[in-house]
């Protein structure tokens, strides 16, 4: 927080003379100057300068905490708990040769965003779930579970075949869908884009 103290000379300086009589631009300046000046001593370098390094281009320094893992050790270990499916045996799952009416259902659920699947294009047959709903409308027990295709969330051993577009938003989801009781609950390796080129069925897309 910017103390007080900080704030003085010309800031106010600038801030009285502006009270007094405005002067249009010319003040203006003098008082966004004086109050960049302020701040850059406060608080460091501001975004969008040259002064400030390229966090990308550098390793962080931040030391984490007892028992932190970063995201790539997190998916390592989410992975080992479940079996993920190839795009080869997503759709084998999903359109069998002879469907089984009367047992458990086989789906691919589609968790990308709109503009997503709008540029990439999309799997036919593929349920549409937003991924900030995803375990609201799976879940059999949640008063806003899915109702169509029928079935879809009324049982616990439904094959539920998660997908985003390269396979790593689609990991995090399986934990809490395996929580459930989803038990059979997986995702595909590489997603929409490995399904993709393999060559198997897909429709629209501007890339």
């Amino acid at each position: 927080m910017l103390g007080a103290s900080r704030l003085g000379g010309s800031f106010a300086t600038s801030r009285t003379r502006t009270l007094k009589s405005w002067n249009g631009a010319t003040d203006e300046a003098i008082l966004l100057a004086a109050l960049t000046k302020a701040i850059q001593q406060s608080a460091g370098p501001l975004a969008g300068t040259n002064d400030v390094p390229d966090a990308r281009s550098k390793t962080s320094k931040a030391t984490p905490p007892p028992g932190a893992l970063s995201i790539d050790q997190v998916l390592v270990e989410v992975r080992s708990k479940y079996r993920r499916a190839t795009p080869l045996e997503a759709q084998a799952a999903a359109f069998p040769p002879t469907p089984h009416p009367e047992g458990p259902l086989a789906v691919l659920i589609d968790i990308r965003p709109d503009w997503q699947r709008l540029e990439e294009g999309e799997i036919p047959g593929a349920l549409i779930v937003g991924r900030n709903v995803l375990e609201w409308r799976l879940d059999p027990q949640s008063d806003s579970r899915l109702l169509k295709p029928e079935g879809i969330a009324e049982r616990y051993d439904n094959r539920l075949i998660i997908f985003c577009s390269e396979g790593y938003a689609s990991t995090l989801t399986i934990p809490t869908l395996l929580t459930l009781g989803l038990h059979r609950a997986t995702d595909i390796e590489g997603g929409f884009q490995a399904w993709k080129a393999a060559g198997l069925p897909t429709t629209g897309g501007s890339a």
